[in-house]
């Protein structure tokens, strides 16, 4: 088995048998590839889906009742036979046929625990204007800052779509469920592991669609979690948080005031550079919550 690919899922039945399909159209130039699906507290019907679906690579489903994807991912590494594990979302669809054979081609090359492949996430159309600001402007993914090649662990190292040795994640502990179940918990294994000397390089001809649309109206309870784990980490790894995990500052005060008045010039049809700092400011507000309420 050259790689086991590990995809924790949580009420996204349809979607999730969307990726499962699109993994089978898959070529694998000779190698073996096997998916390890687990599901972590489904309420839609999907282990049933699971059990019934016939599909070409060989396919384990298992359970685990803790929420949070932390939990769901260790629970596979338990049981993924492959030395290389590629990390994906249940919505993470590949763009051509050739994403499994290129992961485990540049494994083949540097072999090791001390290599791991970041590969590029860009959304699934059709995309809206807020969607794409999120893409550009850092609050989703930060492909947009970064060139091909060698890229910081702890900043970089995506769960969504990434692939590494899998004994370097077994020997690092794997995730921290228990601190970090879901958001950066990524980041903060990154850290863990570029501690270890991982290399990870980035190689955005290895791209995958992301079927997730979001709105103005749902980010902000996500932005507020993730700013209450960055707290977390950055208390947690003092010193070793990735840059862009910043305390709120001498600006977070102003946050707050700045989306009530981002609100009202969105209702007053904002658009342009203006529009979008009325969303950097409701996005901003809310992680400074989600900062303060640890």
């Amino acid at each position: 088995m050259d790689l086991s690919i590990v995809i924790p899922t949580r009420d996204r039945r349809e979607r999730l048998i969307a990726t499962l399909d699109a993994l089978d159209r898959q070529r694998l130039d000779g190698a073996q590839a096997e998916v390890v699906v687990v599901d972590n507290g489904s309420s839609d019907g999907t282990p049933a889906a699971l059990r019934e679906r016939a599909g070409t690579l060989p396919l384990t489903v298992l359970s685990e009742p803790r929420e949070g994807a932390s939990f769901a991912r260790n629970r596979a590494l338990e049981h993924a036979r492959a030395a290389v594990v590629l990390l994906l979302g249940d919505d993470m669809v590949p763009e051509d046929d050739g994403l499994l054979a290129g992961h485990i081609a540049l494994h083949g090359e540097h072999a090791g625990a001390g290599y791991a492949v970041l590969g590029r996430v860009r959304w699934a159309e059709p995309v809206d204007p807020f969607m794409r600001w999120l893409e550009t402007a850092g609050f989703q993914f930060s492909f947009d800052h970064i060139a091909a090649g060698p890229v910081d662990p702890a900043a970089y190292l995506y769960s969504s779509h990434a692939s590494l040795a899998a004994h370097a994640l077994r020997d690092a502990g794997g995730f921290d469920g228990e601190r970090f179940p879901y958001l950066m918990e990524d980041t903060e294994l990154g850290i863990r592991l570029r501690r270890r000397g991982l290399r990870l390089e980035y190689h955005p001809e290895l791209g995958v669609r992301h079927h997730h649309p979001q709105t103005l109206d749902g980010y902000p309870r996500r932005m507020e979690a993730i700013g209450a784990a960055a707290r977390r980490l950055r208390e947690l790894h003092p010193g070793e948080a990735p840059a862009q995990i910043t305390a709120p500052g001498w600006k977070g005060p102003l946050y707050g005031p700045a989306a009530v008045v981002g609100r009202g010039l969105l209702g007053a049809g904002a658009h342009g550079r203006l529009r979008e700092r009325a969303w950097g400011a409701i996005l901003m507000a809310a992680y400074v919550r989600g900062w303060k309420s640890t």
